[in-house]
């Protein structure tokens, strides 16, 4: 099976997750964090960052992609213990596992996911060669819903200043930019305008010609959880494309995604 094919779907999980779950050495205490998941520039790699309320459990970063053939998950955690695991991904289940001689553990985990795509309900399974047993512990992984989306955006005639030799420079440096947002997980969408008149659709269908954009030449959209953190991508953005940019709120809408 090829790299890109073993890749397929994991665009699912970037982005913003709330954890909550038991641990058996934990009786009777929930378990609460966060995780990231973000592409490593390259798209061959996620980089998945966990933190955790409790102190016994330990903050980890793990890197998932193709290794040596296989779907693999090489996992650090801040004692300095690292694991790798064999893993799969099709549509409904995620799974990962290692097998391990005592007097370490091996491991099993089985992810299922919501309908919806933004819950991950999960069962880790834990056995040693000897002494035998230890139980099951489980975990929900839910996409944070605690992100706005902002558009940032500048007008048509913003770049009329930049000399024509520059123009390729500038393209470069903003597509560095929405690359490292699609990176973190925060891109949406985004593009700039074609200078053509608009189609202008009236009630009863009629078509007739509009005017030429002017308000805006080009915008993106990105899914933040706060302005300030929309603000800071916008300074990313005007800093490359050499404009002041415009950042505004998308009302909320659950029944679109906002």
């Amino acid at each position: 099976m090829t790299e890109e094919r073993e890749l397929e779907g994991w665009h699912r999980f970037i982005g913003s997750w709330e954890t909550e779950g038991a641990h058996p050495l934990l009786p009777g205490e929930a378990i609460r964090g966060t995780s990231t998941f973000e592409w490593l520039d390259g798209r061959r790699f996620v980089i998945w960052r966990s933190q955790y309320e409790h102190p016994k459990i330990p903050d980890a970063i793990t890197i998932i992609g193709v290794t040596d053939g296989q779907l693999s998950m090489h996992y650090f955690d801040q004692r300095g213990v690292n694991r790798v695991y064999a893993a799969s991904l099709d549509q409904h289940t995620w799974r990962y596992w290692r097998d391990a001689s005592a007097p370490d553990f091996s491991q099993r985990f089985t992810g299922t996911f919501s309908e919806d795509g933004n819950t991950i309900t999960g069962r880790v399974s834990y056995r040693r060669t000897a002494p035998p047993g230890k139980p099951i512990s489980h975990s929900t992984i839910g996409r944070s819903r605690e992100m706005a989306r902002y558009m940032i955006s500048f007008d048509a005639h913003a770049m009329d200043h930049i000399a024509a030799e520059d123009i390729p420079a500038v393209a470069e440096a903003a597509h560095e930019v929405a690359q490292e947002a699609m990176n973190a997980g925060v891109w949406v969408f985004g593009g700039g305008l074609e200078s053509q008149r608009a189609s202008v659709v009236a009630t009863n269908g009629t078509v007739s010609d509009g005017p030429y954009p002017e308000a805006v030449g080009g915008f993106w959209v990105v899914a933040v959880p706060s302005r300030e953190e929309a603000l800071k991508w916008a300074a990313k953005t005007a800093a490359a494309c050499r404009w002041a940019q415009e950042v505004r709120e998308f009302g909320p809408d659950p029944a679109v995604g906002n």
